[in-house]
């Protein structure tokens, strides 16, 4: 992707890239600082354990424990429980990602006007499967894109995850 100096420059780069394919085939992640990592946020994080997998699953079993009496409707799974996590800000290995390029720029250009942004576009035709999504998220073994059940309306706007790839990769 060139340099995007304006809205316009963007969209004209989008109309001939983004905006001719079907909806969620492109999927789109703003980061306001060009220097920030894919990583998702478990990954960014320095655990109080020794180890990343420890740190995750008590982070993930405290906030289910916790959140099931505040929660309408409980999740039937994990990956509807990250999902929620995630949404609350509990650090998952969750990437959101947009199906809309305008609300990754807004991510990219929103939060730090001192530095550069940026933003990610993949090309992804392929969802988590079936058979993936029968398994447990925490033991993928290469990065899926999924969008979580509608369990909150603010949830799933516009908006997909990413699971990224296992934790001990970003040691």
């Amino acid at each position: 992707m060139p340099e995007i100096t304006s809205l316009n420059t963007f969209l004209d780069y989008g109309n001939g890239h983004y905006f001719t394919a079907n909806r969620g085939v492109w999927v789109f992640r703003g980061h306001s600082d060009v220097s920030y990592k894919l990583i998702p946020s478990v990954g960014r994080s320095t655990p109080s354990s020794k180890s990343r997998q420890k740190y995750e699953a008590s982070l993930f079993n405290i906030f289910c424990r916790e959140a099931v009496s505040h929660l309408r409707t409980v999740p039937s799974d994990d990956w509807e429980w990250l999902s929620i996590a995630q949404h609350h800000g509990l650090p998952t290995r969750l990437l959101d990602w947009t199906a809309n390029p305008l609300v990754a720029l807004y991510f990219a250009v929103e939060a730090n006007t001192e530095v550069d942004g940026e933003l990610f576009a993949l090309y992804s035709t392929s969802m988590a499967s079936k058979r993936v999504r029968d398994g447990s998220p925490f033991e993928i073994k290469i990065p899926v894109k999924f969008y979580p059940k509608d369990l909150r309306k603010r949830l799933n706007q516009t908006r997909l995850f990413n699971i990224s790839a296992p934790i001990s990769w970003y040691l």
